[in-house]
């Protein structure tokens, strides 16, 4: 990524004078040991840039570690193969975890890198209101993924029945598309791809923003199997410690974020430039673990809520999240200070 190299070299040493402390990681000065992390969409949006700004800034490497980046077409896709051993680590929503882990899956949530709920729905210009949904084509991804159970929420908001709706799959690249087109009425979406439909189609609008109307919903969570923190567990605490690092960066660090963004995602810097004050006003991101308990709670219980998670199936915090990595990266890095809102 030439744009985020060059832009950013002195901003990397600026970052690492002033975010770092404490002394390097553990695998630091060894041969870089080798991780697989498995990302939720392809290309990524702005909200989930954060373990690309950790491999081009070299976070990664001041950790000891070399991680490969492999994109899935939605995150039950980059949870499927974390679990099937193709990877160390899975990016996904907050939601398919907890299912696969109350259907028996050894796995945990480890860290979340943008927790609050970074999306808007997109509607076409005749939704006024959430009881304008009855009837109509709601677009989602897939079965359980993030698009199909908040839109689930919404409708349960207002007491509108999932058989009073029609679910429309798309491809998170056609969610713009299909939009425009009308073969969908709604699309969970990114907000600089709200930004590109909305220039694109100014009859459409954005009817919530998921962050404000569900401020303790859990959004982007990274995940692994317990096998693996058991194995390679200092290659998980340099992980997260490093993801840490490349999250307060890009608080702090607007241009440098933007033109790694601009090359990550194809949206320009006039889509990404609003898109990136709406997500730091709302402190989207994470700068420390971004697992607060209330967050997983609000999750487990919604999902029982909409009915997709038998009600004695409920789990614990601790059976679906091991803070260990993240508390020892905060060990080294100190915690956050700068706002008490931040996660």
């Amino acid at each position: 990524m030439k744009r985020i190299t060059h832009s950013l070299s002195l901003a990397v040493a600026l970052a690492i004078g002033l975010l770092i402390t404490g002394v390097p990681g553990s695998l630091a000065g060894q041969a870089p040991k080798k991780l697989v992390l498995a990302m939720a969409v392809t290309p990524p949006n702005l909200v989930h840039i954060p373990p690309y700004l950790a491999k081009d800034l070299g976070y990664f490497k001041e950790e000891g570690l070399d991680v490969d980046i492999v994109s899935f077409e939605g995150g039950v896709g980059s949870l499927r193969a974390m679990m099937a051993g193709s990877a160390d680590v899975a990016l996904t929503s907050g939601d398919p975890p907890i299912l696969a882990r109350a259907q028996g899956a050894t796995i945990r949530m480890i860290l979340s890198s943008s927790p609050l709920l970074e999306a808007v729905m997109t509607v076409q210009g005749n939704i006024k209101e959430l009881k304008d949904l009855k009837g109509k084509k709601i677009g989602i991804q897939e079965p359980n993924g993030f698009a199909d159970i908040f839109s689930r929420r919404l409708l349960a908001r207002a007491k509108i029945k999932p058989d009073e709706v029609q679910f429309i799959s798309t491809s998170t690249a056609g969610r713009v598309p299909a939009l425009l087109t009308g073969q969908v009425d709604t699309a969970v979406m990114h907000v600089e791809q709200a930004i590109r439909a909305i220039k694109r189609a100014p009859n459409l609008r954005n009817l919530v923003n998921f962050w404000e109307l569900f401020p303790d919903a859990l959004y982007n969570v990274l995940v692994t199997q317990e096998k693996t923190l058991k194995e390679k567990r200092d290659l998980i605490e340099a992980f997260v410690r490093a993801v840490i690092k490349a999250n307060r960066y890009l608080v702090k660090n607007k241009k440098g974020t933007l033109d790694a963004a601009a090359e990550l995602t194809g949206y320009t810097i006039e889509e990404l430039d609003p898109a990136y004050d709406q997500l730091t006003k709302g402190r989207v991101w994470s700068v420390n673990d971004g697992l607060p308990r209330k967050m997983v709670e609000f999750n487990v219980n919604n999902l029982i809520r909409i009915g997709r998670l038998p009600a004695e199936k409920k789990m614990a915090y601790e059976q679906i999240v091991d803070l260990g990595p993240a508390e020892s990266a905060l060990k080294t890095l100190g915690k956050w200070t700068d706002d008490p809102g931040w996660r």
